[in-house]
C-alpha cells in the first residue's frame, strides 16, 4: 500500500487529518494559485504540500501562520484552535493561596538551595586543605632530596677528584 493511500485511509476512517488537509482546510475556497501567492510560494508547491507529497520547510509554515493568522499548532500538530484569536484562556484555579503542588515544590527548592550552600562551603574548605598538603607534599620533596645529598657516598666525589688530578 503506498503512503498517499495510507494517509487517506487514515483520513477517512480515523478522522485524522494531516498537515496537507489542513493546510487545504485553510485555504478554504481561495484558489490554489490565490492562496500560494498570499504565502509566498508557487501554486505546485503548495499543491504538493495539501497532497502530503512534500513536506514544507519552516520558513514556509511561518508566512502560512504569519499571513493568516492561523495557530501554529493546530497547522502542524492539529491540536488547538485553529486560529490565535480563538484561544481560550485556561482556567484559573479558584483558591486564593498558593496550590499544595507549588508549596511542596518551593519547600523541595528551599531544601535544595540549603543544601547547595553546605556543599559550597565543604568544597572551599577541601581547597583549603587541598593546598595545605600540596605544600606540604612540596616541603617534603625538597626534605627527601637534602637527605639523599646528605646520604650520598662521598666515594663519587673523590672519584670525580682523582680522575681530574
Amino acid at each position: 500500500m503506498g503512503v498517499k493511500v495510507y494517509v487517506k485511509l487514515l483520513e477517512r476512517n480515523f478522522n485524522i487529518m494531516t498537515f496537507g488537509s489542513r493546510l487545504k482546510e485553510l485555504r478554504g475556497k481561495v484558489s490554489r494559485k490565490d492562496f500560494a501567492e498570499l504565502v509566498g510560494s508557487h501554486e505546485n508547491t503548495l499543491g504538493n504540500y495539501e497532497r502530503n507529497a512534500r513536506t514544507p520547510d519552516i520558513s514556509f509554515v511561518s508566512n502560512v501562520c504569519n499571513t493568516t493568522g492561523v495557530s501554529l499548532d493546530w497547522l502542524i500538530r492539529g491540536k488547538g484552535p485553529m486560529r490565535l484569536d480563538e484561544a481560550v484562556e485556561p482556567p484559573q484555579p479558584e483558591q486564593d493561596g498558593p496550590c499544595a503542588r507549588c508549596e511542596k515544590l518551593e519547600a523541595d527548592n528551599r531544601e535544595l538551595v540549603r543544601d547547595n550552600r553546605e556543599l559550597v562551603n565543604d568544597n572551599r574548605e577541601l581547597v583549603k586543605e587541598n593546598r595545605k598538603l600540596m605544600r606540604e607534599n612540596g616541603d617534603l620533596r625538597v626534605e627527601l632530596e637534602r637527605i639523599k645529598a646528605r646520604a650520598a657516598p662521598d666515594g663519587d666525589k673523590d672519584e670525580e677528584r682523582l680522575r681530574v688530578g
